[in-house]
């Protein structure tokens, strides 16, 4: 068990105990005040869980629900919440109970690409009881697949608002999503360093990165949600099966986080912005995993660089190769569509 990361909680991160389970703060909160309550004990899901147990963790349940209510008067209701094996999303194996305070009028905005992650995380958040209003961008990419996509997806999902804005990034170039001239790589990915924890890409930054892209639309989103009176924002940021971009990283996150509550009246005045990437530490058949276990149809998604003008896949860029290969490993078929098998 020496693996597990709730078996080695750093001390400091309890905010709570008693005999058999202890309380910590989610290390990636859906909302301000968002706590897991753990069992002491390494077992894999709530229906390995003793009596005993399953009475200590009510009793912090009950305990915090208190707490919380105590000290924000904003907070109406809860989420309770675990998932139960991997088909159900789960990605750390020994139960966890999500206590999630909510509040009247919960609103979050969510950059949707088109692409299976974005799908994903807009799922997520749907299944959260958010009222969504999903954002896109036409921002010189090579093609509107992804577009048409997006709005598939969104109206799928039924979101509150889908805005598409224009934003031209092909007049700066510098990548080879905005620059005709400027051929996507295929057939190769950047090798992983594997001692590398996250065994994340440490070659070079490669050309399919667009300079300040995810800062841009941030921004934009950022400036909706505060239009909206809400402080929540979603996108489908990955360390994991991603390619090296410095704007998908958590220290990048988590300085936006900072950046946003120091740029906005609510974030001054009011209550604290946050910025969520939650699918950030999963590789991409676990995103997979999750995406199934909410419903997502992923033959409405288009991730490929090149896509053709009728959603066809290259199946040859990195992110066609990474997509196929998530599927493979999550067991689940492939609904893409490739323009070569």
């Amino acid at each position: 068990m020496t693996t597990c990361l709730f078996c080695n909680i750093e001390p400091s991160r309890v905010l709570d105990e008693n005999e058999l389970a202890y309380v910590i703060k989610d290390g990636f909160p859906v909302t301000e005040g968002h706590r897991l309550v753990i069992p002491k004990r390494h077992v894999a899901d709530y229906f390995g869980l003793y009596q005993p147990e399953l009475n200590a963790i009510n009793q912090l349940l009950t305990k915090h629900k208190a707490l919380i209510e105590s000290e924000d008067s904003t907070v109406s209701a809860f989420n309770l919440g675990m998932n139960c094996g991997e088909d159900a999303g789960q990605t750390i194996f020994h139960c966890h109970i999500h206590l999630i305070p909510r509040r009247k009028g919960d609103v979050a905005v969510v950059l949707l690409s088109g692409g299976l992650d974005s799908a994903t995380v807009l799922a997520l958040v749907k299944n959260l009881g958010y009222s969504t209003y999903a954002l896109s961008f036409r921002y010189g990419q090579r093609h509107s697949s992804e577009l048409i996509a997006a709005e598939k997806i969104a109206q799928q999902y039924d979101v509150a608002r889908h805005e598409i804005i224009d934003l031209d990034l092909s007049k700066f170039g510098g990548s080879a999503l905005t620059d005709i001239h400027i051929d996507v790589p295929v057939n190769q990915i950047g090798p992983k360093d594997p001692s590398n924890s996250t065994n994340q890409h440490t070659s070079e930054i490669p050309i399919t990165y667009v300079p300040a892209r995810n800062t841009i639309m941030l921004s934009c989103a950022l400036g909706w949600m505060e239009a909206l009176g809400a402080a929540d924002i979603f996108f489908g940021a990955n360390a994991v099966d991603y390619s090296g971009y410095p704007d998908c990283r958590p220290d990048y996150v988590k300085s936006f986080e900072q950046l946003a509550n120091l740029a906005t009246r609510i974030g001054v005045e009011e209550r604290s912005v946050r910025v969520h990437a939650p699918i950030i530490a999963l590789n991409k058949a676990e995103i997979i995993h999750t995406g199934s276990s909410l419903g997502v149809n992923f033959s409405l998604t288009v991730s490929c660089y090149q896509a053709n003008h009728e959603g066809l896949a290259c199946g040859l860029c990195e992110s066609c190769r990474l997509r196929r290969e998530g599927f493979n490993q999550a067991g689940v078929s492939d609904p893409t569509r490739y323009l070569k098998p």
